[in-house]
């Protein structure tokens, strides 16, 4: 343990989740260990979306530590993917009646539900 502080500046980088799609804000700055400090914390902002994707990576890349070598100079971050493909499926009436509305399911077979049309 250093008596003195130590600094290192941190920066992401893209990987497979990138700024330009809108992944992530990219972040950068200096972090600052006190004598005793053991660990700091890196705030990346991830943004959500609705695409059901895989899980994508980006990198934060230490250098310029004062006070300290720098033993593994990037780590690498996951974004779970948390969305769910949709499903999708059509049900097509039987012949003879209107295109359109909705089914109801009752004891594992559907019935075809159907509007009127109107006046």
């Amino acid at each position: 343990m250093s008596d003195t502080p130590i600094s290192v500046n941190f920066t992401t980088a893209d990987g497979t989740a990138t700024v330009a799609d809108g992944d992530y804000a990219a972040t950068s700055g200096t972090l600052t260990f006190s004598p005793g400090d053991r660990s700091k914390q890196v705030a990346v902002s991830i943004n959500g979306d609705l695409q059901a994707e895989a899980d994508e990576t980006l990198f934060v890349n230490l250098s310029g530590a004062t006070n300290a070598t720098i033993a593994k100079g990037q780590g690498i971050l996951t974004i779970r993917n948390d969305d769910i493909a949709p499903i999708v499926t059509q049900i097509t009436p039987p012949r003879g009646l209107p295109q359109g509305g909705s089914a109801s399911r009752s004891g594992g077979r559907v019935f075809p539900m159907f509007r009127a049309p109107r006046a």
